[in-house]
């Protein structure tokens, strides 16, 4: 396949030929033979194509295939062919996984009558598939080797103080060879992380989604709060920050045998890092870990293990505990990066906290797997952002509602340009997005914003592409990774428009919550639909509405009403700056609409 090849009567492009040898070069296929048998392919229309791939000396191996599909989609199936007999001991990331994963049109498809399920522009489950094609073993494996094409950089700071950003070499070589079974920590056991947001927490997740199992928690809980996660996870140890409170990490670990460690940021190097160990009897002799050691990749964590455990909001009840293996993270990695479209040219600015689901996946696993760089900032400061922005060519950003009308109100106080802003775009989290503020900010940032959804027990959810351009008012995406129905309260599906349970099935949810079987039993509906607690309905197109919490929906006189539009409409008025919406009780209605209001400062 030479990239100078005429594109030919066929329809193929020269830029999918382009694609087809790139991936296929980076498997080291050094010969292929591309044999394709249709009458036209012209334009996107669906069209049956045999086709027999011969790879060097696997071509013994090679069989024709058949698909039924679309031209956009016809370097993916190449590749797949010509690469899934391989048996891979490395040599490829999860941008060439997904270029052999299929790419579907959103949309819905009818089920159980009139009932309706959205098709994902990407599924979980063929990700899945593809990951076990390929070989996937460990996380170092999917970790991109080349330099970046954004300057070589995997994870800088929002301050450098002097130090380097850290390369994506130098990440390579750290996650394969740094290990903390010289203090005793063993494969995949778990190992609580309480520190700041920044590049040291950011690298100390990777190492333990590599070799053991993460917990990071929330620094700024009460000591109680604190020792409750620690003992309903079972964390053997706790990494904690140099600059913690020795008085205040005793008191956290007197109920338990929990071994503490101590990070020491390294002076050079962002991200990079010292583990101590602290004697209890002897606090000032310290036995240190300065080198990495060398470990063999048979301790590394694999796909199916358990590398992540996190606790829910407790919006519905109490806190429950969400187990990620290894394979559900990095599906949803991809599922990101494919419905995102992130390069290696992308760079991300993140504020998120690191002790969140969408922290981790969004802007640390998806960025990195992507070759792309992520700026890690200790926490969330509209005037750090714009500076970032100046100084490290930031292409998009991930927040919430909040922070994005801080981040505006910072433009305007600064009376910047839209010539200062070089975002490609902005997505949503932690919030719906207002259709007035999803405006606010295509107006003054100048670029795309994507609404999103993703939860705790299934990341991501939704989202648009990124040629969206704001012309579904309040909606959430079109589903990029599990397959979503509307379901009622008696498990039936629903049809098109129609308000029920919004429901989730096939990777990457979550197989369960841990060692709470009640919560298991009451969140699943018949056939394995995990049922969010969120309330919604889909649109023709596939498009998923979001009307609030099942337990936030307001019930007027047996009216379901939405809280989110009522916030909508209220927000619009020219003295109101900020509004949630609520349920109020009522005598004779039961429940009836309350509206909480900041007003602008300043307006008569």
């Amino acid at each position: 396949l030479d990239s100078e090849t005429p594109a030919s009567a066929s329809g193929i492009e020269r830029s999918d030929l382009r694609s087809i040898r790139s991936t296929l070069e980076s498997h080291h296929v050094s010969e292929v033979r591309v044999s394709i048998e249709t009458n036209s392919v012209s334009d996107d229309s669906d069209f049956s194509s045999k086709l027999t791939v011969e790879s060097g000396e696997d071509a013994a191996q090679s069989q024709p295939r058949i698909a039924q599909t679309k031209r956009s989609q016809l370097a993916g199936i190449i590749c797949d062919a010509a690469v899934s007999p391989w048996k891979h001991g490395g040599g490829f990331t999860l941008r060439h996984v997904l270029q052999a994963t299929p790419f579907n049109e959103p949309g819905v498809v009818h089920v159980d009558g009139d009932g309706v399920e959205a098709v994902p522009s990407i599924r979980g489950d063929d990700v899945k598939k593809c990951l076990q094609n390929f070989g996937f073993k460990s996380l170092v494996q999917l970790l991109p080797s080349s330099p970046s094409m954004h300057g070589d950089f995997a994870v800088s700071a929002t301050d450098l103080k002097g130090r380097g950003r850290l390369s994506f070499e130098t990440l390579r070589e750290f996650l394969s060879n740094f290990s903390l079974e010289s203090f005793g920590l063993g494969q995949n056991e778990r190992c609580g992380l309480l520190l700041p947001n920044g590049p040291e927490l950011a690298l100390c997740i990777l190492m333990c989604l590599n070799r053991y199992c993460c917990v990071p928690i929330n620094n700024q809980q009460t000591v109680s709060e604190i020792q409750s996660e620690l003992q309903g996870t079972r964390c053997k140890f706790l990494i904690v920050h140099q600059d913690e409170s020795d008085a205040r990490v005793q008191e956290i670990v007197s109920t338990t045998d929990i071994k503490v460690l101590k990070l020491l940021p390294d002076p050079s190097t962002v991200g990079l890092f010292t583990i101590v160990s602290l004697d209890d009897d002897q606090t000032d002799e310290r036995s240190r870990s300065d080198e990495p050691r060398a470990r063999s990749a048979a301790r590394y964590n694999t796909p199916e293990q358990v590398v992540l455990v996190l606790h829910t909001s407790g919006t519905s009840g109490k806190k429950k505990m969400v187990p990620y293996s290894l394979e559900t993270l990095c599906i949803g990695a991809a599922c990101i990066i494919r419905s995102w479209g992130l390069t290696p040219t992308d760079v991300c600015l993140n504020m998120m906290p690191l002790f969140h689901v969408g922290g981790i996946t969004r802007n640390v696993l998806a960025v990195i797997l992507s070759g792309g760089g992520v700026i890690c900032a200790p926490a969330f400061d509209a005037v750090a952002f714009w500076n970032c922005m100046e100084e490290q060519k930031v292409t998009w950003y991930y927040a919430g509602p909040t922070m994005h009308t801080m981040i505006l109100e910072e433009k305007k106080s600064r009376n910047l340009s839209d010539s200062a802003c070089k975002l490609r775009m902005v997505a949503n989290a932690a919030g719906g997005l207002l259709a007035s503020l999803a405006q606010d900010m295509k107006d003054n940032l100048g670029c795309v914003v994507l609404p999103s959804y993703g939860m705790t027990e299934c990341m991501p959810i939704s989202s648009p592409s990124c040629e969206y351009n704001l012309d579904h008012p309040s909606s959430s995406g079109q589903i990029a990774g599990p397959s979503v129905r509307i379901l009622d309260d008696e498990g039936k599906t629903l049809p098109v428009g129609h308000v029920g349970n919004v429901c989730l099935k096939g990777a990457p949810l979550m197989l369960g919550y841990e060692n709470d079987d009640a919560a298991n039993a009451s969140s699943f509906f018949p056939g394995g639909w995990f049922n969010t607690g969120d309330m919604g309905y889909l649109d023709e197109e596939g498009w998923i509405y979001l009307t609030g919490r099942s337990k936030e929906v307001i019930n007027r006189g047996g009216e379901i009403i939405s809280p989110f539009e009522v916030e909508e409409a209220v927000v619009k008025h020219e003295r109101v700056k900020e509004v949630i919406a609520f349920s109020a009780p009522h005598d004779v209605l039961q429940e009836v609409v309350g509206v909480a209001i900041v007003s602008v400062p300043g307006v008569p």
